[in-house]
């Protein structure tokens, strides 16, 4: 039955558009455009005049770099009306915007199958949606028609890097596989991506929706025979290996392509060959230098026909025998964190590798410590064109490098480790829009936060904190900062644990500064009454317990690693007060371990009252996850106007609380915490799920997630 035609012309801002609200018969397969609005979403008249500028850019794109290959002028067949404007079709969502947050590929491909012909033509769907990305990436498409999907508004479609979005996930939809052997090609994912692959050209030269009125038609697609003729095994670091296959298709082979990936990378084209008019042939391919690092390759070929059909089959091979470990001299007082390197001297994680990496195809890289630079895998930018130059400047000895969300966990069982220490690096911050959150737990707790760091913020930043002692497991959690960004590269350099050491031991029979058997509160208010002074010989009692000669801030702690916890303890007199905001912490940290030092700050906090921070920080709410209440702790460096906002998911302010002006101090236990009931605005409870805090104190913001579970 045919659909009737109803177009709307629209006015706006001296710019038309077509929007058509059912589509249009056509003879040749054509690539047509939708509009998708979840029900609660306003239709936003600009994006159609903005796609009419974009997608015919794509088509330009395409048939210049046809003609640049020597092919005609040969694009795609874009629906535009009489006039020559793009031909829009406006859908509204049978849902609201958060349905669509979650198998959003899947969700609209249901929902517009019924109207469209998603069979025959490929539909670019536009969907306007307020993550303002599909399934948390910038744009996604299945091979053989799509449909494709990007957002409509965003920095994934802004400008060029717009134009470049659509033209790679159209890509896919007629076919072409991800081609990372040169960032400028437009299957990759480079940064300035500005051309098709002689293979990419040469396949779409035979593509249906390239050649109208030709071979344009369903023309049966007879499946190719392909077998490959070298076994299912390598040998391990062999520099040079050629697999052998044959091939028959009785529709004739146009191009062979031959792609690679190590489990757990994207896989990419690594080469093709053309051919004219034969049915059968076998083809011979090198595997990419240094692929026989990996223990494990999965090969792939497929197979273009004279007429644009494709067919693939699949192998996995492996090495016949493992890459021996190497073992370097190191110092022992330290360990290594890497994710590959197995020796003595290192931790590899005890999770699954699909975890250290969040991106769609769990990427991972890695420089080990005894030096060995594996090939680049497929996906990752090369490091000179990408301007990473550092990767290649051996300013650090080891790395990993990855994409945000990842989660890595270390077994410290048995072990005994005082310090993280590593660097930390956001190679890729795709002008400075990428953020994430850097968070270290021991055993569950969280012990490092490094807030949200935003492109040049983490620029070779360090990381070093301190390890509870008795500290079972470690996870590292590198997050997104919950903005789901697609450009959230990073990189973990030289990261290692450091072994505790044992306490300053020579001092231990000074400590009991009364020699009346304890060491307790009383050595401590000795030493505090006489800070300062200077000491000659050894008198009794003597509060210089480092004999160094003057009584300060180190005598006062290694009194403190003696004592048993205190509980309820008077206070000192209050002219021992100045002691708390000397200098002589920071120089206390410089030659103490950091434990050390914190357990005597413990303790002055509850002699003197508490330390005055020094940095404006937002803690984890507790409990978390909870129900229906949580406390949201934090510290104020300075004097400030707090408040503390409540997000949805979705970005919608769930509630406010005004917490006034508060003086600089921690705001941690359950009597100075902000206090959340669970309710909204309106004194409603609010559902299960993911909910963002937000901490505005003067020009300090940060934003924290947490979790209610009913």
């Amino acid at each position: 039955m045919k659909k009737t035609d109803l177009i709307f012309i629209i006015l706006l801002y001296g710019l038309t558009f077509t929007v058509v609200n059912m589509p249009t018969a056509a003879a040749n397969r054509m690539v047509k455009v939708v509009y998708f609005v979840p029900r609660d979403r306003p239709f936003q008249w600009n994006i159609p005049a903005a796609l009419d500028t974009q997608i015919k850019a794509v088509q330009r794109f395409y048939a210049e770099q046809m003609e640049a290959h020597g092919y005609s002028r040969k694009t795609f067949n874009l629906e535009n009306d009489a006039g020559g404007k793009l031909i829009v079709y406006p859908v509204t969502g049978n849902f609201n915007d958060a349905y669509y947050h979650t198998d959003t590929l899947s969700k609209i491909t249901d929902e517009i199958d019924d109207q469209y012909d998603i069979e025959k033509d490929i539909y670019i769907v536009i969907v306007d949606v307020s993550t303002e990305r599909i399934q948390g990436n910038c744009g996604i498409a299945p091979f053989d028609g799509g449909p494709m999907m990007v957002p409509a508004t965003g920095d994934c479609v802004q400008g060029d890097h717009g134009v470049d979005l659509i033209a790679h996930e159209l890509g896919h939809a007629l076919n072409l596989e991800h081609d990372f052997r040169d960032d400028a090609y437009i299957m990759s994912y480079g940064a300035a991506r500005e051309q098709l692959s002689a293979c990419a050209a040469s396949m779409l030269n035979v593509n249906p929706f390239f050649n109208q009125g030709g071979n344009a038609g369903n023309i049966a697609n007879a499946l190719a025979t392909i077998q490959m003729l070298t076994p299912l095994t390598y040998p391990a670091n062999e520099e040079n290996w050629t697999l052998r296959f044959s091939v028959s298709d009785a529709n004739s082979i146009h191009q062979v392509q031959f792609l690679l990936s190590i489990p757990g990378e994207a896989t990419s084209l690594m080469s093709c060959q053309n051919f004219n008019n034969i049915q059968n042939t076998t083809v011979k391919f090198d595997m990419p230098t240094g692929a026989t690092i990996a223990p494990v390759n999965n090969v792939y070929i497929r197979v273009v026909d004279q007429n644009g059909n494709v067919s693939g089959k699949s192998w996995t091979l492996s090495a016949t025998k493992t890459t021996e470990t190497k073992t370097i001299n190191t110092d022992r007082t330290e360990t290594y964190l890497t994710l590959t390197y197995d020796s003595p001297d290192a931790l590899i994680p005890t999770n699954p590798s699909t975890e250290w990496a969040g991106w769609q195809e769990r990427l991972t890289w890695e420089k080990t410590p005894d030096g060995l630079m594996p090939r680049k895998p497929n996906g990752f930018m090369d490091p000179i064109r990408a301007g990473y130059k550092h990767l290649l400047d051996h300013q650090w000895d080891y790395w990993s490098y990855a994409h945000a969300v990842s989660r890595i966990v270390y077994d410290l069982e048995g072990r005994d480790y005082a310090k993280f220490d590593a660097f930390f690096y956001m190679p890729n911050p795709c002008g400075s829009i990428a953020s994430v959150e850097f968070i270290c737990l021991a055993d569950g707790a969280e012990i490092y936060n490094s807030g949200v760091l935003r492109g040049a913020q983490a620029k070779n930043i360090n990381i070093s904190f301190d390890i509870p002692a008795g500290t079972r497991t470690l996870i590292i959690n590198v997050t997104d900062a919950g903005d789901g960004n697609g450009c959230d590269h990073f990189i973990i350099a030289n990261a290692h644990l450091l072994h505790r050491k044992p306490l300053i031991t020579e001092f231990n029979n000074y400590t009991d500064v009364n020699n009346d058997g304890f060491v307790n509160i009383v050595d401590l208010v000795i030493v505090a009454s006489r800070y300062g002074e200077k000491i000659a010989g050894n008198p009794h009692p003597n509060p210089d317990v480092n004999r160094d000669g003057i009584v300060d801030i180190k005598d006062i702690i290694l009194i403190t690693q003696g004592m048993p916890p205190i509980d309820g303890a008077p206070p000192l007199p209050n002219a021992h007060r100045s002691i708390l905001n000397s200098e002589d912490w920071q120089k206390a940290y410089a030659v103490l371990p950091n434990t050390v030092v914190n357990r005597g700050i413990a303790v002055f906090n509850l002699l003197f009252g508490p330390v005055v921070p020094t940095k404006t920080l937002l803690l984890e709410n507790y409990p978390n996850p909870f129900n229906p209440e949580t406390w949201i702790p934090y510290q104020l460096g300075l004097p400030a106007n707090v408040a503390i906002t409540i997000y949805a998911a979705d970005g919608q302010v769930v509630r406010k609380l005004d917490l006034g002006h508060q003086n600089a101090g921690n705001y941690v236990n359950r009597s100075r915490a902000a206090y959340w009931d669970g309710k909204n605005a309106l004194g409603e409870s609010v559902s299960s799920g993911i909910y963002f805090y937000a901490l505005t104190a003067g020009e300090f913001v940060a934003t924290r997630r947490m979790l209610i579970r009913k």
